[in-house]
């Protein structure tokens, strides 16, 4: 965030989303949308049903760097930044640790 890219950090971790679901199993078109791709991880139980707002707050912000023309602000893009880092935590920090044997 130091070269202050925060639309770009925003489109990224929006992208990171739909590739998360396509690696999860989402057969992949040739254009997956946001929508199709949490549906999938929340349908799957990749999700918890709890983390559809904190997914719905990174598309929201992901939707604006993406298909508008002012740019992200430096607080959304943290909150996205951070949001998306909980996520990918989630899915697979944590998870890992609950499957170590102990």
């Amino acid at each position: 965030m130091s070269v202050r890219a925060f639309t770009a950090t925003a489109h990224l971790c929006r992208k990171l989303l739909i590739n998360i679901a396509v690696a999860e199993g989402l057969p992949p078109p040739h254009n997956v949308k946001f929508i199709e791709a949490i549906n999938y991880l929340e349908q799957h139980n990749i999700i918890p049903r709890n983390a559809r707002s904190v997914l719905d707050r990174i598309r929201v912000i992901g939707n604006a760097a993406a298909h508008e023309l002012p740019q992200v602000t430096e607080a959304d893009a943290h909150a996205s930044l951070f949001l998306t880092a909980a996520t990918l935590r989630n899915l697979y920090d944590v998870a890992a640790v609950a499957k170590a044997k102990p």
